[in-house]
């Protein structure tokens, strides 16, 4: 694992004690650890985020798939696979294409926590299609980052709980609409169930308890904040 972000190079002695920073430049640069671990930090906030787009995304893939593997009589644990596995569901290209498309962008806070925002106005925001050393971009790993968290372990019980709601919606005699809206809804639903999205849920608590008793400085630091982003 990677230091932390809020501690060495990206605290400064300009802000007040426990104050947190993240790296001034969004463009592409040589990778360094800083970069690494603020990309690792805004990865821990966007994970929910991430994976509910990404369902949404897959949603007619997964009724297709759905539909072969019923018509083979194969197991739903086959599912994960047969849409390309959490790397195919994670490439970075596609990650990219998705969230200029939403106009999403990775949006961080002087807290320490970051969100997945919508652009202002027309802007397309701005992400690389492939992560290389010499040009890294921190919010493009971030995001990359999240969605590997995600699918990594959890692929396979969205995957479930998609055929689950296929097989009810065919029973039922579902139009293709009502089975993509049974698809959407069931994989989202496993999305707010899974790890990353707990602990997603756990540091957005911890954030409002600081800034809640801020005043009586009972709570701990937005640097420490980031540090169990980065756990």
């Amino acid at each position: 694992e990677t230091a932390a972000i809020g501690h060495g190079a990206a605290r400064t002695d300009a802000q007040a004690p426990g104050a947190f920073r993240w790296p001034d430049d969004d463009d592409p640069q040589q990778r360094t650890l800083d970069l690494e671990a603020a990309g690792r930090s805004a990865a821990a906030w966007i994970a929910c985020r991430v994976c509910e787009e990404r369902v949404n995304s897959l949603i007619d893939i997964f009724r297709r798939a759905s539909g072969e593997l019923w018509a083979r009589r194969q197991d739903w644990e086959d599912l994960a696979e047969h849409i390309g596995g959490s790397r195919g569901v994670c490439r970075m290209s596609d990650l990219a294409k998705l969230m200029r498309a939403q106009q999403l962008e990775v949006s961080v806070v002087a807290d320490g926590s970051a969100e997945l925002r919508r652009s202002p106005g027309s802007l397309t925001p701005y992400y690389v299609d492939r992560l290389i050393s010499e040009k890294f971009h921190y919010k493009s790993f971030a995001l990359q980052k999240a969605c590997t968290d995600v699918f990594r372990d959890g692929l396979e019980e969205i995957a479930t709980a998609v055929g689950q709601a296929f097989v009810a919606a065919t029973e039922r005699g579902a139009s293709d609409i009502d089975m993509m809206i049974s698809i959407g809804s069931a994989a989202r639903k496993r999305c707010a169930h899974l790890p990353p999205c707990v602990n997603e849920r756990r540091l957005r608590s911890q954030r409002d308890v600081v800034a809640g008793d801020k005043a009586g400085d009972v709570s701990p630091a937005a640097g420490d904040i980031a540090d169990l982003a980065a756990e």
